[in-house]
């Protein structure tokens, strides 16, 4: 039998990140031996905004130990910083690859490759061009589970911010937009699904506006989902 390669995968806490664990144990060739996190200041994932109890539960419920990468500030210098660390310690455990759930984004791919290279290590994108109707239509068929936790305001009605991610509420999204959200539309949380070995219990507490300068606008509107671990 052929050893598996032991792997790391960068882990939002969304769907794209739940599915990339899905098509990894599927293949088979692959031994994801962390989720690989990154935790702001208020200790949620970055750009999600999921909290860090969460992202531990997905963890527990997945059996995946779980790294983080705490990030104090924003800057980007901060960021990177903190990732040549964690990844040098897992090339010590013989981790040469990351894994992401990235589709289409060109210039983060390249970022992320550039960022490995610094540290020689490679990546792995599982889900890199494919269409986005038949990834979703696999997602769901597949029982996968999430909710809506992060919408941007210029691209999406923030109404849909807190909603259960569906394929009929795909379908109403505006033309314009990517049914991924690939382009920062929005960002889920998965609670649910064959990686997981039971349900991620969570409950929602209301919403929250953030601003942010935009190169087209002059702010954007973000809406956030406040999520905490626990049953409704």
């Amino acid at each position: 039998m052929q050893k598996k390669i032991p792997i790391l995968l960068s882990w939002s806490g969304g769907k794209d990140a739940a599915y990339t664990l899905y098509r990894l144990q599927q293949e088979g060739l692959y031994e994801v031996r962390y989720l690989l996190t990154v935790l702001n200041a208020d200790r949620r994932s970055s750009m999600h905004e999921i909290p860090e109890s969460l992202i531990t539960a997905q963890a527990l419920s997945a059996g995946i130990p779980l790294l983080k990468i705490d990030v104090s500030t924003s800057t980007r210098h901060s960021y990177e910083t903190e990732m040549r660390r964690v990844l040098k310690q897992a090339k010590q455990e013989g981790i040469h690859t990351v894994a992401f759930g990235d589709l289409f984004l060109e210039d983060l791919r390249q970022y992320r490759e550039q960022q490995l290279q610094q540290v020689a290590m490679k990546g792995l994108f599982p889900l890199w061009q494919m269409d986005s109707r038949i990834y979703l239509r696999h997602f769901f068929q597949s029982g996968f589970e999430a909710v809506i936790c992060c919408v941007n305001g210029s691209m999406l009605d923030m109404e849909y911010c807190g909603k259960q991610l569906s394929p009929a509420l795909i379908a109403a999204f505006p033309a314009p937009a990517d049914p991924c959200g690939e382009n920062g539309e929005y960002h889920s949380f998965c609670y649910a699904g064959p990686v997981f070995r039971k349900p991620v219990p969570y409950r929602s507490e209301g919403w929250r506006h953030r601003f942010f300068p935009s190169p087209v606008n002059e702010q954007e509107q973000v809406c956030f989902r406040h999520l905490r671990f626990g049953d409704q």
